[in-house]
């Protein structure tokens, strides 16, 4: 599961920062809310499975 988890950080973290930066408007913040939704990953998708849209 690290290895899926890492692989969509590798893929996807540009592209939700990028997002996360123009929706907060702060790039600090957008950031740590980058890194906390994949610690959440690290955590629930073993439990509940890979979403069907990860990068959401």
């Amino acid at each position: 599961m690290h290895e899926i988890v890492a692989a969509t950080y590798r893929a996807e973290s540009r592209r939700v920062l990028a997002t996360l930066i123009r929706l907060l408007g702060d790039f600090d913040l957008a950031e740590e809310a980058l890194h906390d939704a994949f610690t959440a990953a690290l955590e629930r998708w073993p439990v509940d499975g890979v979403p069907g849209n990860p990068r959401a």
